[in-house]
């Protein structure tokens, strides 16, 4: 499974999750999920956009488990 974080007031939070890695730089999510995940293994660090705010973009991680 992999799992997209962001950071948020200081607290790593999911927002999405996927059976394949499917994360690209660019790409656009909704922030305000908060879904239980396993940090386990950081693949990379990547920019997003927030569908509610969209500009500007956001760092997020992608976390393998």
């Amino acid at each position: 499974m992999f799992y997209l974080v962001i950071q948020n007031l200081g607290k790593e939070r999911c927002i999405h999750m996927s059976k394949d890695d499917l994360y690209r730089e660019g790409m656009s999510f909704s922030c305000t999920p908060d879904l239980d995940y396993v940090p386990n293994e950081l693949l990379r660090e990547l920019k997003i956009v927030c569908s509610e705010v969209p500009d500007p973009p956001i760092v997020a991680r992608v976390y393998k488990a």
